[in-house]
């Protein structure tokens, strides 16, 4: 099945954000632990997002990176705040002392549509799918499938 694929998958939503999801298997999960010496669970997990646009890369020459932490069970989350007509690709790995990042999983690079230019003060943001799916709009809980109604 998909849980036995290591995948690291970034899809462009809109021109400002970014849906992240991926799957580690349980052999990278072990390999992971044998290398560090530690659980699973207890390893500093990243996601490193990269903004890749106009250069060929290879790993460590992004235009900028940030790191965000990815939670210890999620398997997707959302990426906001980015900028339109840009390329971004996103690493998932374990933060190692000091301040070490080491890739398990690497995104294909993706483009964000056009659109206005950001506003420079705004930063990425990432949001758990979690957290994303609790904001539902006041309208679901009027929907039926079908149609509104007037409960």
């Amino acid at each position: 099945g998909s849980d036995d694929i290591d995948r690291l998958v970034l899809l462009p939503r809109d021109n400002r954000t970014l849906y992240l999801y991926w799957n580690i298997t349980k052999e990278r999960k072990q390999m992971a632990e044998d290398h560090f010496h530690i659980n699973w669970m207890d390893l500093p997990k990243a996601i490193r997002m990269y903004d890749v646009t106009k250069i060929d890369f290879n790993g460590d020459d992004a235009n900028y990176y940030w790191d965000m932490d990815p939670g210890q069970s999620a398997v997707h989350a959302f990426v906001y705040g980015i900028t339109p007509n840009c390329f971004y690709c996103a690493d998932y790995g374990v933060i190692e002392q000091p301040e070490k990042f080491v890739t398990l999983l690497r995104s294909s690079a993706v483009k964000t549509p056009p659109g206005d230019s950001m506003n420079s003060t705004t930063s990425p943001k990432f949001v758990s799918y979690e957290q994303y799916v609790q904001s539902e709009p006041e309208w679901l809980s009027k929907f039926t499938g079908y149609s509104l109604t007037n409960r």
